[in-house]
């Protein structure tokens, strides 16, 4: 069947990489994300003008052939997927996503050609308006944008030792008979997502895998100090460290919303971000919410954005990171920097 042949890419390619310990840990079915088709001969000009990242930087390479024991020939695609925001007039984000090349094969001429296509992986309560906000852009443009939730569902999967995984998979995807594999380009510690066709889910994880809730993984993404969604809509990109998840590009042409990015990222005045918050015990236990204030004795310097448990993600001020009185409500914090803002 289609999942046990998923089951064995999986475990092919990664025993090929001698790594297939260091990621059997988890796997969560991410439902709080939502898939977009965005496809058309114009759908690299629409996305291109609209996204903070380059999505050139995509591709896909369909001349790999895997021959396992079972003789059964798999036709693997290597991809890359990118992570970006999509900004308003202001420069403020409206929308963070990944878009994943998927090219879709048509007849032409009797010809078969590859048709731009790609899905794009947002936050479920942002995909009505982020469809509404990509047509109102396509004008005449041949693209064609529509949900694609009836064709895939999204996972996560990773582990204690992700890096090493990562380390041999860097910016690429696997992708096979529609099951496609992709490094999370944010940062190394986020592991893997999967694009599950949704009459192959759920994927065929090896046996070491436990599955775990939403919650779960949310807890462990403010960990990495990752926010996203309504997390961090309305604020400005490079605030949200999205220079340093790779959702920014800086050589590529204009897009809506450019100029505030550029210009705070040459003049160099960022004077807070976004880092991973811990408490002693349950935050929301003790009313610690979204919006709630970051207190440094009676000075306002931040503000939570996410929580769950004990940790959570806030905007902090830089310059206070180093302060021993952080509070919430009364409740001592403590601000710690990712690996990917070293050095800040």
């Amino acid at each position: 069947t289609q999942s046990t042949w998923g089951c064995h890419f999986i475990s092919f390619h990664m025993r090929a990489y001698g790594v297939l310990r260091s990621w059997q840990s988890w796997c969560v079915k991410l439902t709080d994300r939502a898939l977009i088709r965005v496809h058309g001969r114009d759908s690299v000009a629409l996305l291109q003008n609209l996204t903070t990242n380059d999505i050139n930087k995509t591709s896909v390479n369909g001349d790999s052939i895997i021959q396992l024991k079972s003789q059964t020939t798999l036709f693997a695609e290597a991809m890359q997927p990118v992570y970006t925001g999509l900004l308003g007039k202001d420069g403020r984000l409206a929308f963070d996503a990944f878009v994943i090349p998927a090219p879709s094969p048509e007849i032409s001429n009797d010809e078969t050609v590859n048709i731009p296509s790609f899905l794009v992986d947002v936050h479920v309560s942002a995909a009505d308006a982020l469809i509404k906000h990509l047509t109102s852009f396509r004008l005449r443009k041949k693209v064609d944008i529509r949900p694609a939730d009836d064709e895939f569902e999204m996972w996560a999967a990773g582990g204690a030792n992700s890096r090493d995984m990562i380390g041999s998979y860097r910016m690429k995807t696997f992708g096979f008979d529609g099951l496609k594999l992709m490094v999370d380009p944010r940062c190394d510690d986020m592991g893997i997502r999967i694009a599950s066709p949704v009459d192959m889910s759920p994927p065929r994880f090896p046996p070491a895998v436990s599955e775990i809730s939403l919650k779960e993984f949310t807890k462990f993404r403010y960990e990495q100090g990752v926010a996203e969604g309504p997390e961090i809509s309305s604020l400005f990109p490079l605030e949200c460290n999205l220079l340093q998840l790779n959702g920014v590009s800086f050589a590529k042409g204009c897009y809506l919303g450019q100029e505030l990015v550029a210009r705070v990222h040459h003049t160099g005045q960022i004077r807070k971000r976004i880092f991973p918050l811990k408490f002693n015990s349950s935050a929301q236990d003790l009313g610690i919410c979204y919006g709630s204030e970051i207190r440094d004795a009676d000075e306002v310097v931040g503000k939570v954005l996410g929580i769950m448990g004990e940790v959570g993600v806030g905007m902090v001020r830089i310059e206070k990171l180093s302060s021993q009185a952080l509070t919430v409500n009364d409740v001592p914090v403590s601000v710690t920097v990712p690996a990917f803002l070293q050095p800040i």
